[in-house]
């Protein structure tokens, strides 16, 4: 890996690193491009060289780490069903916190970025079986999604991630056929 790519890594991780320490401290929508490049060692051109704004940075972060639900960096290959459906209830109960603390009082952004959150869980799985649902039929799914999700974090409402996820794997199971399905399950590579 050549010098400059390996400096750009350590940038990008040192920009999103900052970042999540300072959301451990204070509300989201008061966090600034200049307090993350602070913390981070970094100019503010660098933080623009990767992302538009916090709530790129954001998306950025969360899109990572949902899709590390789906595939498995280490040996290069798509998770089961039943495995990626289990990374995502983990993923949820370990970043309750993380992502009540981001969304508090942001209600619009809130539910943009879940519904969009939502759609990426949808596209993911669409990818990994290699099936295509129907485009209304994703919408539609991820409006419902983002409502539990959204009712489960701020409303304190009984609906837990295993529910959200259960929601979802059969809503997928009924839509892509088996043969479909078991034919991803077989596949190692995107």
């Amino acid at each position: 890996m050549k010098k400059q790519t390996i400096r750009k890594t350590g940038t990008r991780r040192a920009i999103i690193e900052a970042f999540r320490v300072l959301v451990n401290c204070k509300d989201f929508d008061r966090i600034t491009v200049r307090e993350i490049t602070d913390l981070a060692g970094v100019s503010r051109n660098s933080f623009y060289s990767y992302f538009r704004n916090t709530e790129d940075l954001l998306n950025d972060v969360v899109h990572d780490r949902i899709l590390g639900c789906y595939w498995r960096e280490e040996d290069g290959r798509w998770c089961a069903w039943d495995e990626s459906k289990e990374a995502l209830i983990a993923f949820f109960d370990e970043n309750r916190d993380f992502l009540a603390d981001v969304f508090r009082g942001s209600d619009g952004f809130r539910r943009s970025f879940f519904f969009e959150l939502c759609l990426d869980i949808l596209d993911l799985a669409e990818i990994k079986s290699g099936f295509r649902l129907p485009e209304n039929s994703n919408i539609f799914l991820a409006g419902g999604l983002s409502a539990l999700l959204t009712d489960w974090l701020f409303n304190q409402r009984t609906v837990s991630p295993r529910a959200f996820t259960e929601v979802l794997y059969t809503e997928l199971r009924r839509r892509i056929p088996d043969e479909e399905r078991q034919n991803a399950e077989k596949e190692t590579v995107p």
